[in-house]
């Protein structure tokens, strides 16, 4: 999980916004061809993403939904290279956590396995015959944004017990795993210098605020091209840059790098549009301040009534202790006992009631 200011709970507002911020983007062709390009530039260009079809409500039912950032894409092979109109299922997998998920293997085999049962069904229900049903390849696309590398996702082999002469009977699908913590920033510009241009935002998050600045600086005015080519494209990949950088900074540094954003676009119609989209983000990120402090304060008032329960019920357990072993117990005994709140010191007495023969001989002092 990335770590916040604001604890594992504003950790958590920062994964949900971010999952829903990428999946989003991912809903243009030119990103998932991006994103697509940057390991496997081959595949990218064979690939018509302009036609590609989202068909994850389609072949995923209601008990296989992913989470919110899992996408499923139908993307027919270009014209020119396959004329008979092949597809093939593309599926992006977002995993933004920083340690590695060992599943993964296990989960991606059971994901295809799902998906190509789907569709053996709908084609058996549409009349196909067994014997002509085909089904299409999946390639499965992990896109991991946490700040520790993790270029490979690993094999089923790893995590399955097996001898050697076995491992040939184990499943094993290729994965495209784009780990942006490794990624250069120039591949992930050539992919395409807009979404590259929130990628290089996103991976450089945590920069010092001048560095932030400069970088700022550089990425708009390389988006200036595209801007004139394609206005809503270009508004919506400026909203995420702005997003990305005011959820990661500091409140303090939030108003010097909007202004940053805003004075790199050269046309007034455009800045003010900026300026009115940082509005707008400093009043959620105002209401979500007010949500983290009261999610905080939830957070504190469990971790200490969950204190409080443990330490009762360690009270209770020495003194029900004590009587089994002892009988009746003097009653400023039994308040001395109720009134400790060091959890290690309740631990030790539970030792020692264990190793005492007398109540006289079970001293409460240390």
């Amino acid at each position: 999980m990335e770590s916040a200011p604001g604890g594992e709970e504003w950790s958590l507002v920062l994964r949900t916004f971010l999952d829903r911020e990428l999946r989003d983007l991912l809903q243009w062709g030119e990103h998932q061809k991006a994103l697509v390009h940057m390991v496997a530039p081959d595949l990218a260009d064979r690939l018509d993403f302009a036609r590609a079809k989202d068909v994850r409500r389609d072949l995923l039912g209601e008990d296989l939904r992913e989470p919110v950032a899992d996408l499923l894409l139908q993307v027919p092979y270009r014209p020119e290279v396959r004329p008979e109109g092949d597809s093939v299922l593309v599926y992006l997998l977002f995993e933004l956590q920083a340690a590695r998920d060992f599943r993964m293997p296990l989960r991606l085999v059971v994901r295809m396995g799902r998906i190509w049962d789907r569709q053996w069904d709908d084609q058996e229900r549409s009349g196909t015959q067994a014997s002509q049903i085909r089904l299409d390849p999946i390639v499965p696309l992990v896109f991991y944004t946490g700040e520790r590398p993790w270029d490979r996702v690993g094999e089923l082999r790893e995590i399955v017990r097996c001898p050697p002469e076995l491992e040939a009977f184990l499943p094993q699908p290729g994965v495209l795993a784009v780990s942006l913590a490794t990624i250069p920033e120039a591949t992930l510009l050539r992919a395409d210098p807009g979404f590259g241009a929130v990628l290089v935002v996103l991976q450089r998050r945590h920069e010092e605020l001048s560095d932030a600045q400069a970088l700022l600086r550089r990425l708009l005015e390389a988006m200036e091209e595209l801007a004139s080519r394609d206005e809503r494209r270009w508004s919506r990949l400026v909203l995420s840059i702005l997003r990305i950088t005011l959820y990661y900074r500091e409140p303090a540094e939030r108003k010097i790098l909007q202004q940053e954003i805003v004075d790199r676009i050269g046309d007034l119609r455009r800045r003010v549009e900026v300026q009115n989209m940082g509005r707008s983000m400093a009043e959620e990120l105002i209401r979500q301040g007010k949500v983290e402090g009261k999610l905080e304060g939830k957070l504190e008032g469990k971790l200490e009534g969950k204190l409080e329960g443990k330490l009762e019920g360690k009270a209770q357990a020495l003194l029900r202790l004590l009587t089994v072993k002892f009988g009746p117990l003097p009653a400023d005994l039994a308040q001395r006992l109720t009134a400790i709140r060091d959890e290690s010191r309740l631990d030790e007495l539970l030792e020692r009631v264990l190793n005492v023969s007398r109540l006289e001989d079970f001293n409460l002092n240390p």
